[in-house]
């Protein structure tokens, strides 16, 4: 097998979470060869603009799609959560991997037992308009401010006393190995997290058939059941609305997607039950329910 080229991030995590995916693929094809190359994309260049204020849905992904589309490399690993609904249509996405912790998680500049315990108006850093959102659910009147930077910087603010706490993914500080900075993990259908946040994309060229063959090999049923799911919710309102999140549970051949939708001053959410098998359907059912039901709100 020739060496594959691999586009990535050259963030910490993105180095992480890519050799992770790589070294799964190694196991299953022991003569598996890669070079990473890294690739600075829009986000990676602008790290001053609010992430609510930018148009480029692939703000994160962006120049790496470009290398592959170029030639300049054969793979792409991503976080699935930066990637719009619409790709290039010479590039596909291969099957997903074991997903990583979809939770959102609070960390914090104090020691609290419980959310209970929390003081009011703490300065809560994110610049997600669905995190500002759900944060003022369990926090007493916290002052939402606008945060930029890596998973380790974000954390680095908090400890600082820059902002009393900030709102991240699980997935990333496992992937870390910063765990230990936790202080409470959010239930999933409740903190509705961004829809296949903890999965990994991993992008390629639709000609390349014989490297799809051999990514496929780590796909993970349950992670590709909520991936397709929560990816298809996604797709639905990205042009839409400001807020949208989305958490996909499997048991057995049954699935339930709870959804979160809205834009700055609304928001609703709402589940539905389905089947495996149905994960496209049951996300545009669920959609159209929720879209109908915020029109009529107004």
């Amino acid at each position: 097998m020739k060496k594959i080229v691999v586009g990535v991030r050259g963030s910490k995590l993105s180095l992480i979470q890519s050799k992770w995916v790589l070294n799964e693929i190694k196991k299953k094809t022991p003569d598996f060869d890669y070079e990473i190359k890294i690739i600075q994309t829009s986000g990676d260049v602008d790290k001053k603009t609010a992430i609510h204020k930018v148009q480029n849905k692939d703000f994160f992904t962006d120049n790496i799609q470009k290398a592959l589309l170029r030639g300049e490399i054969d793979m792409a690993i991503h976080s699935m959560k930066d990637l719009s609904g619409k790709m290039p249509e010479k590039l596909m996405l291969t099957e997903v991997p074991k997903r990583e912790d979809p939770r959102d998680v609070l960390v914090l500049n104090g020691n609290y037992e419980t959310l209970k315990e929390l003081p009011s108006h703490l300065r809560i850093g994110t610049s997600s308009h669905k995190r500002g959102a759900l944060i003022k659910e369990p926090l007493l009147e916290p002052t939402v401010l606008s945060i930029r930077g890596n998973v380790d910087e974000r954390v680095k603010l908090v400890k600082e006393n820059v902002f009393d706490g900030t709102v991240l993914a699980a997935a990333g500080l496992h992937r870390l190995n910063m765990s230990e900075a936790i202080d409470f993990y959010f239930d999933p259908k409740k903190f509705i997290p961004a829809p296949a946040q903890g999965i990994l994309a991993i992008q390629i060229r639709k000609a390349d058939s014989k490297l799809l063959e051999t990514i496929n090999k780590i796909a993970h049923r349950e992670s590709n059941i909520q991936n397709k799911s929560e990816r298809a919710f996604y797709g639905f309102g990205e042009n839409q609305y400001k807020i949208i999140g989305g958490y996909c549970e499997v048991t057995d051949d049954h699935i339930e997607l709870f959804a979160m939708l809205g834009d700055q001053d609304q928001y609703i959410k709402g589940s539905k039950k389905g089947k495996v098998g149905e994960e496209r359907k049951l996300a545009e059912d669920l959609f159209r329910e929720m879209s109908e039901a915020l029109i009529n709100e107004k």
